[in-house]
């Protein structure tokens, strides 16, 4: 199993980052990689289970299952059923922590996931970069 991680500081506070992920379909609103995302079956988007079907700005499709979600600990668990990535097993989570001095956060976006070891360090490597465009997109928001 490889793992892998990006964290951050965003410069808003815990609450309007955390509204703005909690929804489980609204990864296009803030991701520069996704050109659309739905939840399938017109499941809630916060419903355990659902799933949720990414547009890539690229072509390609993502599905992925929401696997947990917790306000108390301001924690998105979710794993890939499809994707053009050659992965197995793949199991990500984004954790949000409140830092009190200047009413900021501290995001954490982890995965662990398989796949061939000639990919290893590729794979790393993109994700790693989908995750920091992610939370760089995050701290560019206006939360105001």
């Amino acid at each position: 199993m490889i793992s892998t991680y990006v964290s951050c500081v965003i410069e808003a506070p815990l609450a309007k980052v955390w509204q703005t992920i909690r929804p489980f379909d609204s990864l296009a609103a803030w991701h520069p990689y996704v050109a659309a995302c739905t939840i399938e079956e017109g499941q809630p988007a916060d419903r355990v289970g659902c799933i949720r079907r990414l547009q890539l700005r690229d072509g390609g499709i993502v599905r992925e299952t929401l696997l947990a979600l917790s306000d108390p600990e301001h924690r998105i668990v979710y794993d890939i059923l499809e994707s053009p990535m050659p992965v197995a097993n793949y199991v990500a989570r984004i954790d949000l922590h409140d830092i009190t001095e200047g009413n900021k956060t501290f995001a954490h976006w982890s995965v662990q996931f398989d796949t061939a070891d000639e990919k290893r360090a590729a794979m790393v490597t993109l994700l790693q970069d989908i995750f920091r465009t992610g939370l760089l997109r995050l701290n560019q928001l206006n939360y105001s």
